[in-house]
């Protein structure tokens, strides 16, 4: 008898402490997507002739699709898919620069149902980042001797990347926010002879669904 009671003591103990608990996980965002339209202004080493040639590759448009789980208030873990290029046409060579991530970390924002329109938030994500650049470095290309009978052929690689950065989301209705605006800065380090490591500052706006 008294092992029963001892255990609905416990029982009832653990009950009254986490119906507030439950309570207040039930007040909080479970997760959001977003989806948006990002630009993106990265700092390189191209050589100077492509400079000389007025083919500034270093903006470019794209988009990023992002979904978060927020397992606390105030944490949530996320994931991110992004694309940006840059391109410009030279003598009728269309000379680009892509740039493909998938990137997962953390986001700190309050995922509170109630309380104020405007929340900023933050986040770290790591990742790869794949990096097309101009066809010019390839095979076949001028830095190759020419283009040597045929089409000169992009170089791709992926190398390890990372986004630094957060912003402010309005809610619009009780499961819609705009993002007004993000800023990351996103570093990737390519290890190439003639890219080394790239620098990327990128603005991002959109619509968030929780």
């Amino acid at each position: 008898m008294k092992t029963l009671i001892n255990t609905a003591i416990i029982a009832a103990f653990m009950f009254v402490v986490s119906v507030p608990f439950v309570a207040a996980q039930d007040e909080m965002r479970k997760g959001e997507l977003f989806a948006g339209y990002a630009c993106q202004r990265t700092s390189n080493d191209y050589p100077e002739f492509l400079a000389d040639e007025g083919a500034n590759l270093r903006n470019g448009n794209g988009f990023n699709v992002a979904g978060t789980y927020n397992f606390t208030r105030y944490l949530g873990a996320k994931g991110e898919f992004g694309w940006v290029r840059g391109s410009k046409s030279i003598e009728g060579f269309d000379l680009k620069m892509t740039e493909t991530s998938f990137m997962g970390g953390i986001q700190v924002k309050d995922n509170k149902v109630e309380g104020s329109k405007m929340r900023p938030f933050a986040h770290v994500l790591m990742g790869m980042n794949r990096v097309t650049v101009p066809g010019v470095f390839g095979k076949g290309g001028p830095l190759d001797g020419g283009f040597g009978g045929g089409a000169p052929e992009d170089v791709s690689k992926t190398k390890f990347t990372m986004a630094i950065g957060g912003g402010i989301d309005y809610r619009v209705s009780d499961r819609m926010s705009i993002r007004a605006i993000q800023v990351d800065y996103k570093p990737t380090f390519t290890g190439d002879d003639f890219i080394e490591t790239m620098t990327g500052l990128r603005f991002s706006f959109g619509i968030v669904i929780n």
